[in-house]
């Protein structure tokens, strides 16, 4: 009986430690955000979301100009970390929703990233759109991967409980 605990304790702890990979691309994307906007290099980093809002921004600039733009872009990427912070919080916590949930929003900003390089929605260079790549496969894949895990610690849970009844 001690084994398995021993089992759950280390299926758990790693579950967990994985399940920060749902953070990271959010805190990823407000880093590249926030020192984009003052080194003015911030083209082909950001999520999905927040191109769109500096797209529109842009295309209808309030009166004060870049600095209110560039603080939009910024709080709205922060408000994306928190958000997706609380999500890996319960996810964290053994709650499943979220993991669906997260991966169905980075998904979709893969399939809106993919379009950036072609010639109709065109915004990325090839480059960057190899990063965007490469980075979406590797999250994508993490995510993935917690997927297997809670499968794993859910079949230790009830075996452990099955043998306690």
């Amino acid at each position: 009986m001690r084994a398995e605990e021993s089992d759950f304790d280390k299926a758990l702890a790693s579950y967990q430690k994985s399940a920060l990979a749902f953070f990271y691309p959010a805190l990823i994307d407000f880093v590249a955000i926030a020192f984009g906007f003052s080194l003015s290099i911030m083209g082909g980093f950001a999520l999905a979301g927040n191109e769109v809002l500096v797209a529109f921004i842009s295309a209808h600039p309030f009166e004060s100009g870049a600095i209110w733009n560039n603080v939009l872009g910024t709080t709205s990427a922060l408000v994306v970390v928190l958000v997706t912070a609380y999500l890996t919080f319960l996810t964290a916590k053994g709650k499943f929703w979220p993991i669906p949930v997260m991966t169905a929003l980075y998904v979709l900003d893969f399939a809106y990233g993919i379009a950036l390089y072609f010639p109709i929605y065109g915004q990325l260079s090839l480059t960057n759109w190899i990063i965007m790549l490469v980075t979406h496969v590797t999250f994508l894949s993490l995510f993935s991967l917690n997927i297997v895990k809670y499968a794993k610690l859910s079949r230790l849970l009830k075996k452990s409980r099955a043998k306690n009844e």
